[in-house]
């Protein structure tokens, strides 16, 4: 799963509109989501999309749900059926772990003399 949710970051939202027939020029084109005929009412960048006459926007997976009409879930099964993924995710090595339950740490009393040897009286 995480090599499909990589690979909405490398899938632009004018790869799904070519993978899908959807013909667009200089990042706009119509609606495919209302179905408007309107040639610039649907805008988009590589990975964001706003629609001027309905007001909706969203990413790739947005925009894969519409055209799709599925869930999250379903969009997922379509990218890794459907794409190659060129690189993998990689998994986080920063987990916290949670805390020790019945063990406290030893604390050591500190010398106060090692510390006014460092600070200067007033």
């Amino acid at each position: 799963m995480l090599n499909q949710i990589g690979l909405t970051n490398q899938l632009s939202i004018a790869d799904i509109l070519d993978r899908f027939g959807i013909p667009h020029r200089r990042n706009r084109c119509a609606c495919p989501i209302h179905g408007g005929d309107n040639p610039t009412a649907f805008s988009f960048t590589d990975q964001v999309f706003y629609c001027h006459t309905r007001g909706c926007s969203g990413n790739t997976i947005t925009l894969l749900k519409h055209l799709l009409n599925t869930d999250f879930r379903g969009v997922l099964g379509y990218l890794g059926s459907n794409f190659q993924s060129t690189r993998s995710v990689p998994r986080s090595t920063s987990v916290r772990q949670p805390p020790r339950i019945g063990r406290t740490p030893k604390w050591e009393p500190i010398e106060l003399s090692c510390l006014k040897s460092r600070f200067r009286e007033v």
